[in-house]
């Protein structure tokens, strides 16, 4: 919203919104945490899970559960979504790091298409 004029960019929002219907479209149940997550694996290929953790705020466990729905793995309850990969350090065998899977990148190639 524009404070002085007490306008919205219907734009921007118009974006966001077809955004995050893309996101729904993939669970109905998708949350922003989800696809916050999502998103910095995006920006930041690579990233580890303590990393993801400290850019977003989001908590170690949360995090855990959350890299669980988007990779195949999913839980007991949810399928995994395949957007993102978590692969072990081979020099530190603690750390997972994480990146967009094809269909992850197919998604955010769409996403940004929807800049345009």
């Amino acid at each position: 919203m524009n404070a002085a004029s007490g306008t919205v960019n219907l734009k921007a929002a118009m974006f966001l919104e077809r955004a995050l219907i893309r996101f729904r479209d993939l669970h109905p149940d998708v949350t922003a945490q989800q696809i916050l997550f999502f998103l910095a694996v995006a920006i930041a290929p690579g990233i580890s899970q303590n990393e993801l953790h400290e850019r977003t705020g989001i908590c170690d466990s949360t995090a855990s559960r959350t890299a669980a729905l988007l990779t195949h793995l999913g839980n007991r309850h949810t399928p995994g979504l395949d957007l993102v990969r978590m692969e072990e350090d081979p020099n530190d065998r603690r750390r997972k790091t994480l990146e967009l899977t094809a269909k992850g990148r197919r998604l955010m190639n769409d996403v940004a298409a929807d800049l345009i």
